[in-house]
């Protein structure tokens, strides 16, 4: 626990919204530097997601480049929905099975100021930083259809890939990122989704 916060005293292993520590602010158990960083992060890989687009659009043919521009940027509508309701409480709800979370947080519901992914993060902000991640997930793999697939089927695959497949990955006791990193974390599934991608590209040379 770093300096200035106090310990979290509150209900946890279960969805709580962190006003069962018995404090008004709970800003008390985290540190406002933490807390700054990782916000700014969010925004940053926010930022990635356009920028993927343009990357990829440079590297396709002419004809390609505003589609993948455009389905980059429907990545972040459909997967930021689905966070919301559903998303987030599958992949991170502290109740479950060992393949797949509950709907415990269904819609943000007792997500707030408990600590979760870390004792120095509030699950609102642990929220936000995992959903960019999230929605940054199928803009990767989309660079795999340039040239070669439609819209609609990239966004159904998207949708999958984004929120409905990936919490079961993250959130399984024999997921990728546990299996890989010992830990639960959406940054780690997005980068196994890079990987497979140019290796996939390295094929096709």
């Amino acid at each position: 626990m770093s300096s200035g916060a106090v310990a979290y005293n509150g209900t946890t292993g279960t969805a709580d919204s962190g006003y069962s520590s018995g404090v008004t602010n709970l800003n008390i158990f985290y540190d406002t530097g933490h807390m700054s960083f990782i916000t700014i992060s969010s925004v940053l890989v926010l930022l990635m997601i356009p920028g993927v687009g343009f990357f990829y659009s440079g590297l396709a043919r002419r004809k390609s480049a505003l589609q993948l521009v455009l389905l980059s940027m429907i990545s972040v509508a459909i997967i930021s929905f689905q966070w919301f309701f559903w998303g987030y409480s599958l992949a991170f709800s502290r109740t479950g099975n060992a393949f797949l979370g509950d709907l415990s947080q269904f819609g943000l519901m007792k997500t707030l100021g408990q600590p979760n992914g870390s004792t120095t993060m509030p699950d609102i902000l642990f929220f936000l930083y995992q959903g960019m991640f999230a929605a940054i997930t199928p803009a990767l793999a989309i660079g795999a259809v340039a040239d070669r697939g439609r819209m609609l089927p990239a966004i159904v695959a998207g949708k999958g890939v984004g929120v409905d497949i990936s919490a079961g990955i993250v959130h399984g006791a024999g997921g990728y990122s546990k299996e890989e990193h010992g830990k639960e974390d959406g940054a780690c599934l997005e980068l196994h989704f890079e990987r497979r991608e140019r290796e996939m590209n390295v094929k096709e040379f």
